[in-house]
């Protein structure tokens, strides 16, 4: 018996995997596997511009493999 076992449509399926098929976009989830890392902190891992990196995320995060959050400011502005 498989337990926990996820199914997905064929369509979510060719995501996952045109998603892991780049070699940045894997390092960034074993990367994540071990801890929380802010974009910048992952941007440091690569020779590639934060914004690229943003973009792999933005994608990773659109089939389902990486999950975000965003930190609130706090304090005032005068």
């Amino acid at each position: 018996m498989i337990a926990n076992m996820v199914v997905l449509n064929p369509k979510r399926r060719e995501a996952v995997f045109r998603a892991i098929a780049d070699p940045t976009r894997r390092e960034i989830l074993g990367l994540l596997r071990h801890r929380k890392h802010t974009v910048g902190e992952l941007a440091g891992n690569f020779r590639t511009s934060r914004p690229a990196i943003s973009k792999h995320l933005r994608l990773l995060r659109r089939v389902g493999l990486v999950v975000t959050k965003t930190k609130a400011l706090h304090g005032s502005a005068s």
